[in-house]
């Protein structure tokens, strides 16, 4: 993640399997260097977002949600990861359990387990403002290897949510995905949900991506896999009307081979209708609304890309 500093270079945020969440600019005299970068996180490094009223601010996560915020300046760091009270159902966090800040809203964040949570105090307290979003399939909740032998490191568990956008346009919207195939919105703060599935979306597929368009409240994509069900096929989905109606925009026949899953799908910030979608395989565009695609690659290898 990139922060939204007046001064460029701009800072560069993000997380190394096994190797933590680092802190670096966008370049530097002569290149960036190893020296450039700073340790901000430890564990499996997944997400981290730098405050954006406050860049020495940062929230950083690894791997089964455990969440922190972190100072920067003094290097203090603070466990903020949200616990289900006496009484409550067992949160699942899943290995990648994402977080985002509000983008309308000061010092209030949006974290998710089967359940949404919300604090307005950068995550010093939390307030869950949902049901489960997931289908909740007890086989799907059994612990790894049996009753003799516990597998359980995190990376097993499932029915989570997977992914969320809080709407950059207008507050209290708040887009979720699950890693078993549901997608729901609210549009007052958790106070009703709405399950907005597309009819086509695979069973138990990841939602692994929503994209609300930076042009329109009510346009939104989804990027889809479900290649650890070995079905490796690209899944799109877009919806220009609130999800009156999804479009999928990729059917392995119009740019995006049938065997590259997708990862990420986001569109221009200054032109409506540019697409860019990250595969396992490389990056493609469309630049009429997900009717064609084409590949991006240049010089770049056969790689996957995660983010655009």
């Amino acid at each position: 993640h990139v922060s939204h500093d007046n001064e460029w270079p701009y800072n560069v945020y993000g997380g190394l399997q096994d190797n933590g969440s680092w802190k670096g600019p966008s370049r530097s005299p002569g290149g960036i260097s190893s020296g450039d970068w700073q340790v901000v996180g430890g564990g499996d490094g997944f997400w981290a977002f730098a405050d954006p009223k406050d860049s020495n601010t940062l929230y950083v996560e690894y791997q089964g949600g455990q969440l922190s915020r972190v100072d920067v300046a003094t290097g203090e760091s603070k466990s903020i990861k949200p616990f289900a009270r006496e009484g409550e159902e067992e949160l699942r966090f899943n290995w990648n359990t994402p977080i985002h800040l509000s983008p309308t809203r000061a010092n209030t964040l949006y974290y998710g387990s089967q359940v949404l949570h919300f604090s307005t105090d950068r995550g010093d307290s939390w307030t869950t403002i949902s049901p489960d979003l997931t289908t909740d399939t007890p086989e799907h909740q059994e612990t790894p290897g049996g009753p003799i032998h516990s597998d359980h490191t995190g990376v097993e568990v499932f029915n989570t949510i997977f992914s969320l956008v809080p709407s950059p346009h207008q507050a209290g919207t708040i887009w979720v995905g699950s890693d078993d195939g549901l997608v729901h919105i609210t549009r007052d703060d958790g106070a009703n949900w709405t399950d907005i599935t597309p009819p086509d979306m695979p069973r138990f597929a990841t939602v692994n991506r929503i994209e609300v368009s930076p042009h329109r409240a009510g346009r939104a994509f989804l990027a889809v896999q479900r290649y650890r069900m070995d079905d490796w096929k690209p899944y799109i989905f877009r919806t220009n009307d609130y999800v009156e109606s999804w479009d999928l925009l990729t059917d392995g026949t119009n740019g995006i081979p049938g065997d590259h899953w997708v990862r990420v799908v986001r569109e221009d910030d200054v032109r409506p209708g540019l697409l860019y979608a990250g595969t396992e395989f490389g990056a493609f565009v469309s630049f009429d609304d997900g009717n064609r695609w084409q590949p991006l690659q240049m010089n770049l290898p056969a790689t996957p890309v995660t983010d655009t």
